[in-house]
């Protein structure tokens, strides 16, 4: 802006002539860019802390310093400058002077002057000396630094206090309006020349010219050409704006003031003015341009525009930050292809075109963005025969079995997959590779190192073997019995069996055992053609007509592997019988087989029972109708107290707390294709898990669900094969007090024995697991309301309330109805004149009972029922669901089928099964889940899916695994067609007559002699004295060979005994024993005595007997766990003592 005064404030400097200027401006107009002259001269200011950044200079502080003018204020930048002092002391100073102009300077020295001294350098040498420096050599400067460096400059707040000293420099019109006239601004400037106030302390003012400046430069070199040039480079810029457009139109009006201030900052009437000036500079000149298309033009400039997102500034922003050359070209490769070159390089300062290159170049190789990682080389240096030789022995029967059912996906490193039947390795790696390499140093084998050996371990992947708990009785026996037999084929090596047949015999038990572990399920079905797979065929009573079913199809069809299982025993007993053995050991063996044949002929009937048995629940939730519902029961494991902090003296003798799970599935009145799931859990506080707890359970739940459920009118109830639920009692209970219950029951379906995991065991898990972090936040749960406060914190467990409930066992009434043979009955219908019983589901009519022989008057509902309910359910809670396939199950369906319509409505309705951590309970079942409540849901609706399952280099290794593992399978199958051709024709021939093979048989009873009793009771006698328990195993064998003094052994082989007949036959002594002492009775009789008053019989033992039988087991390991656990604490502190 022009000045009114006449004068250029930095005249008394004289270092340029200002005479014949006429025109001036105020200093804080003065705005040109100084960094590239700074630059030339290495005076740049440099940031701290930051490479290769410097500070932006001002025009106006850069001409303040170099006139020793080190204060800033209104005073100072209202100073007046002509273009002549501007260009001396501004971006167009020179160096006149070309030696060193530091006081200090050597003067023998010839160092010449190669920098201009920095504006921080120059304050901080005026402040000490209060004289100005413009020229040092290099030398000067480093020694100017340390004498200087207890002067602190802080340049950054320097320049902030000039900015805001310039910004309020304006008069207060100026800052409402942003615009000033000329006259407003002589008058500010009369105005503020008397403002004493001064922002910056460290400085001289005006009046200091001339002492501050000792040194002052020449005139510049810069001169004018005419004066007329020189006017015209002294117009303002609005004044050439002005004279331009009054050039372009004469109806233009002058732009009367230039924005100073930031647009944010003005006023609203001050954007409008500038904005309509703005908008008829452009169009006047878009006009003359393209004269009536001014829009269009303009649009088509505005499309060209480069517009800058948030995204391509985070871009821009990362860029600058980039630690190294190669992430920025990472970084730049995203945006790269997005904009021109020359967009690139107005958009980021200082981006160069061989970067540009580069980072395309990386966007079209590697992808935009992606990390560059410099190539892997794979040193290939395992040579074939020896990878063969590896994996012919880890695929030894000893390391590693093939399974029969089940599949594993083998990934190459180029992602190819390659699928193998599944492999189950019997030895952890280690133990693998320390044999191996122990057998190549026998056998003189160079090998691989262990670390090579371990990788092809891990890309050859399989299953590892692991130890079970909570296997059914059946199975476990078959399994043992497997083993067992596999243990006598080694014995026969011993007695001149070939190496060959015994390979041979072993391979053949192992795929027995594989068959029935994981494939033998699959095979079942409602009609089949095999007398092996058709359930009902299989199940079907001949003797009585009542439970058979008539097959609309002949059993014509034979399978080689249910074959091999019915003959496996017969094989071996072959092969036997064949060699020379001495009689001591030829009784042990033949004992041996038979017990073989009938564990795996039992356990292979287990299996058909338990696959049929669970078509009575599908076909339940199949058919479910709005007004009924399904009550599934079970009793949790008992909870053992559980303290925060527990000591050892609260670890012993805990004393478990009972609780019941009826789950209730109702279908979803919302959605029929879902049903609702509703827990209820009975904590006993007194009680035993007996029927009688059982039916006062069952009416207080039909009165909770009339009440909540009113549409509810039918229940069918399931439960597991427990003495407390398969029982005369809980029967003829139901029986009698139908009539009088709020909810009729119509059917009662029981699972086969030891085999009835249900949705009930699923949410005793769920509650457990939310008791224990309940307590592991610091609660103890010692007692029945800590475990319902533990359930029903945090929201409780999704769609389960519980309550606490006694049952006083003392009122308990005798009952005298009988339903012979209720053992073997595993259905039973509800009718109003009697109930029907069915030995097997849907199989025959069944036999009708009526109800003279199930009426007793200690049944009735008045008699039964004292359930004491000291805390009640807390009401309305939460509900479950679970999808239903809408597609009915018919009974001739297939498992198969069924299977993989679960696993489409159940399994992958929200997770896949690789991302999974509950499994179902059932071992044959491949289904697993990610959340407990798609477990709950796969367990209410019970159909297990039975189906091949995928699991998921050394790509030779993988390659030669693969194959190697289809032959072993391949010769598998060649093995059961050999072992079966001999047999084939025999079992064809009598396939109908096999009617009923597979219906639960009963064992004769079979007295023990007196001389295993006699045995027996001077054991118990000798442990009762040193109080330790027999181990029942190692007395089953010792019974075996047992000697006399003469070498004879003591018992025969129909004497012999299994360690179960051991246990139960410890335990009804202890039993008797412990009435005895109670009656404060003498001692148990003489052994002779003993015999002759107490028969004992060896039978099965009946289901009512089953549960207090039970108890004593598990009293008697307690007391064996306890004696161990104290003779531990015992020799500990002995040790101790004897150290001290």
């Amino acid at each position: 802006m022009a000045s009114a005064l006449d004068t250029c404030s930095f005249a008394v400097l004289g270092n340029s002539d200002c005479s014949a200027n006429t025109t001036f401006i105020h200093l804080y107009n003065c705005s040109r860019d100084t960094s590239n002259h700074l630059s030339s001269y290495q005076c740049s200011e440099k940031i701290p802390d930051k490479c290769l950044q410097f500070y932006d200079i001002p025009e106006a502080l850069l001409i303040l310093y170099r006139s020793g003018i080190f204060s800033i204020d209104h005073t100072t930048l209202k100073l007046n400058i002509c273009q002549a002092h501007r260009d001396a002391l501004g971006i167009h100073w020179r160096r006149n002077k070309h030696s060193c102009c530091y006081p200090n300077h050597n003067e023998k020295s010839k160092a010449k002057p190669d920098r201009g001294t920095t504006l921080s350098l120059s304050k901080q040498y005026w402040l000490k000396t209060r004289q100005t420096i413009p020229r040092l050599c290099k030398k000067c400067v480093t020694e100017l630094r340390k004498d200087l460096c207890s002067v602190d400059i802080n340049f950054e707040k320097e320049i902030e206090i000039f900015y805001q000293v310039q910004e309020s420099s304006v008069d207060l019109k100026d800052i409402r309006t942003g615009c000033l006239t000329a006259e407003e601004d002589h008058e500010c400037q009369d105005m503020e020349l008397g403002n004493d106030a001064c922002i910056s302390s460290q400085g001289g003012g005006l009046n200091e010219f001339s002492s501050q400046f000792s040194q002052p430069s020449q005139q510049s070199d810069y001169t004018q050409a005419s004066s007329q040039d020189w006017m015209d480079t002294q117009l303002t810029p609005k004044d050439r704006l002005n004279s331009a457009m009054k050039i372009l139109s004469k109806d233009y009006e002058p732009l009367k003031h230039q924005l100073c201030l930031s647009w944010s900052t003005i006023s609203k009437s001050s954007k409008s003015y500038y904005q309509k000036k703005a908008q008829e500079a452009i169009f006047l000149i878009l006009n003359i341009i393209a004269p009536g298309q001014e829009t269009i033009l303009l649009n088509s400039i505005e499309t060209n525009k480069i517009e800058i997102d948030s995204t391509n500034k985070c871009i821009i922003e990362a860029y600058n930050n980039a630690a190294n050359s190669r992430t920025q070209t990472q970084i730049l490769s995203l945006i790269v292809n997005s904009f021109t070159k020359s967009e690139l390089r107005n958009m980021i300062p200082g981006v160069t075109v061989s970067r540009i290159d580069a980072a395309r170049k990386h966007a079209m190789i590697t992808g935009p963005g992606n990390i560059i990682n410099p190539p892997k080389i794979y040193r290939m240096k395992l040579t074939r025969p020896k990878i063969s030789h590896f994996i012919d022995y880890i695929l030894n029967p000893l390391f590693s079995s093939i399974v029969g059912f089940g599949q594993t996906v083998l990934k190459l490193s180029t992602n190819d997959k390659l699928t193998v039947p599944k492999v189950v390795r019997n030895l952890i790696h280690a133990r693998i590779i320390n044999s191996y390499q122990t057998y190549c140093l026998e056998t003189g084998f160079s090998s691989f190192s262990k670390a090579s050996l371990y990788r092809i371990l891990k890309v050859c992947n399989a299953s590892k073997q692991k130890a079970l708990q909570g296997l059914d009785n059946t199975s476990a026996a078959g399994m043992g019995a497997i083993d067992n037999l596999t243990k006598v084929v080694t014995k026969l090596e011993a007695y001149g069996l070939r190496n060959e047949d015994v390979n041979k015999l072993k391979e053949m038990l192992q795929l027995v055992n594989q068959f029935l572990k994981f494939e033998y399920k699959l095979h079942l079905r409602m009609d089949d053609q095999c007398a092996d797979h058709c359930t009902p065929f299989a199940l079907s009573d001949s003797a009585d007509l009542n439970f058979a079913a008539q097959c609309n199809h002949s059993h014509t069809t034979s399978c080689n592997k249910c074959q091999l299982v019915d003959s496996c025993v017969d094989i071996v007993e072959t092969a036997f019988s064949n060699l020379e053995i001495p009689q001591t050991l030829s009784d042990e063996i033949s004992y041996e087989l038979e017990n073989g044949a009938r564990y795996v002929l039992e356990w292979k009937r287990h299996l058909l029972r338990t696959v049929h048995q669970d078509g009575a629940r599908n076909d339940v939730l199949s058919d479910l109708k709005d007004n009924q519902g399904l009550l599934i029961m079970d009793w949790g494991m008992k909870f053992l107290p559980f303290i925060y902090r527990e000591t050892q003296s609260d670890f012993f003798g805990k004393k478990g707390i009972s609780w019941h799970f009826s789950c209730l599935v109702l279908r979803s009145p919302i959605d029929r294709e879902k049903l609702d799931l509703f827990c209820y859990v009975h904590i006993l506080e007194d009680g035993s898990q007996g029927w009688f707890s059982i039916a006062n359970i069952l009416v207080h739940l039909l009165h909770e669900f009339k009440s909540d459920k009113p549409l509810l009118e039918e229940l069918f109830l399931k439960s597991d094969n427990a003495a407390c639920y398969h029982c005369t009692n809980l029967i003829s209970f139901i029986q009698q007090c139908n009539k009088d219950f709020p909810i009729k029951i119509k059917q009662y379906n029981f699972s086969e024995a030891q085999a009835g995991k249900d949705l009930c065991d699923s949410k005793t898990g769920s509650c457990r697991l939310h008791i224990f972090k309940y307590a592991n936040e610091g609660h103890d749960i010692l007692n029945t309301n800590d475990m319902k406060t533990a359930l029903e914190s945090h929201g409780g467990v999704k769609g389960t309330q519980a309550c606490i409930v006694s049952v006083n066992q003392e009122v308990e009434p005798k009952i005298r109805t009988k339903i012979p043979g209720i053992s073997t009955f595993n259905n039973f219908t509800f009718l109003d004149d009697g109930i029907i019983v069915k030995k097997a589901y849907n199989v025959g009519s069944g036999k009708k009972i009526g109800n003279g022989t199930l009426t007793d008057k200690n049944l009735e509902v008045e008699r039964v029922y004292n359930l004491k309910i000291n805390d009640p359910f807390p009401g309305a809670h939460e509900v479950g669901t679970v999808s239903l396939n809408q597609h009915h199950v018919d009974e001739n369906t297939t498992n198969e089928s069924v299977a993989n319509e679960v696993s489409e409505t159940v399994g992958n309705d929200h997770i896949s099964e690789t991302d999974s951590f509950f499994s179902c309970p059932d071992p044959s079942c491949q289904k697993i889940f990610a959340k407990c409540f798609n477990l709950e849901r796969h367990l209410a609706i019970g159909n297990h899916s039975y189906v091949t399952n995928s699991c998921t280099s050394m790509d030779e290794a993988v390659n030669m695994y693969a194959s190697k593992c289809e032959t072993l399978r391949e010769s598998n199958n060649l093995l059961v067609s050999t072992l079966t051709s001999d047999t084939e024709l025999n079992i064809n021939s009598n396939s109908e007559d096999r009617m009923g093979w597979a219906i639960k048989n009963k064992r004769k009873s079979t007295r023990f002699s007196l001389q295993v009793k006699d045995y027996l009771i001077q054991i118990c006698e000798a442990c009762d004295k040193t109080g330790k328990r027999p181990d029942c195993g190692s007395l089953s064998e010792e019974i075996k060979k047992a000697c006399n003094e003469n070498g004879e052994k003591l018992f025969k082989k129909e004497e012999w005994l299994s360690s179960t007949q051991i246990k139960g036959f410890i335990a009804s002594y202890l039993s008797r024993k412990s009435k005895l002492s109670d009656h404060d009775t003498t001692p148990p009789p003489s052994k002779k005595q003993s015999v002759s008053r107490n028969e004992c019989v060896l039978e099965e033992v009946t289901m009512e007997d089953d549960e207090k039988l039970n108890e004593i087991v598990t009293a008697l390991e307690t007391d064996d766990y306890n004696e161990n656990m104290n003779n531990m604490v015992d020799n500990v502190f002995l040790a101790i003592n004897i150290q001290s």
